[in-house]
This record gives C-alpha cells, sequence and structure tokens, in this order.
C-alpha cells in the first residue's frame, strides 16, 4: 500500500514538472500592406518582458513565420523588413499556439543617421602651380 501511494505522489510531481516546462509557438504572415503580398525573409521578435528574453525568426517565402520555445508570459512582438516601418505590439501566451494572424508592413522612408566621410590625402593632386598652368 505504501508504494502505491508512493508511485501516486511520484506521477503527479512528474505531471507537475511537465507542465510547468511546457513552451510554446507564435505563428503569423507578413504581407505587403499596399501589394497584400508576401515579405520573404522579414525579421520577427518576440521580447519577453519579464526577463527580456529574446525568441525570433524569419518568414519564409510564402511570408509565414514560426517562433518556437516561448514560455507563458507577456511579450513586446516587433516585426521588421528593410524598407518598411516595424510592427510592434504586445502580446500575451497562455495556452497553445499564439496564432498572430497576417501582419501588414507599410513601405515607408527609413530614416538613417548621419555619416560623416573623412578623407585625408598624403600628397595634393593639384598643386597651385598646376591649376595656374591648366587656366
Amino acid at each position: 500500500m505504501l508504494h502505491s501511494a508512493t508511485y501516486v505522489v511520484l506521477a503527479i510531481l512528474m505531471m507537475a514538472v511537465s507542465v510547468s516546462a511546457q513552451t510554446f509557438n507564435a505563428t503569423g504572415t507578413v504581407v505587403d500592406s499596399a501589394a497584400n503580398k508576401p515579405l520573404n525573409g522579414a525579421r520577427v521578435a518576440l521580447t519577453r518582458l519579464q526577463d527580456s528574453t529574446v525568441k525570433g525568426g524569419v518568414t519564409d517565402r510564402q511570408g509565414v513565420f514560426t517562433v518556437e520555445g516561448l514560455d507563458r508570459g507577456r511579450y513586446a512582438v516587433r516585426v521588421s523588413f528593410v524598407g518598411y516601418a516595424p510592427f510592434e505590439r504586445s502580446v500575451t501566451v497562455t495556452n497553445g499556439t499564439l496564432r498572430m494572424g497576417t501582419i501588414r508592413l507599410t513601405a515607408g522612408a527609413v530614416q538613417a543617421e548621419d555619416v560623416v566621410v573623412t578623407v585625408y590625402v598624403k600628397t595634393p593632386l593639384l598643386t597651385n602651380e598646376d591649376l595656374a598652368k591648366i587656366q
């Protein structure tokens, strides 16, 4: 009788551990908002707000993505693609697969930071005498 009670307690503990270790997936599709065409190679990142853990992926030719290994909790979602305004949203992962549906990115100008180019020349290309000869 003692042995069967021990097995029942162990079985309950093992089920509790397997439930707490369960991870989930997020899926969706990324398209161009104007042409409604899939964006191949868009980056999808989910940042867990509790500890800043980042999980991510890239869309395939059909614009489909799957991010695996998500724990329960709140996430900041960011989808980006060169030449498009990024998509950002908060989501909560609870049970099962998080289906994000179709995410539409809008093409737009991307503001880059200033770039400073400095050129150093050891010897002048043209001297003042050369310039006087040309004129």
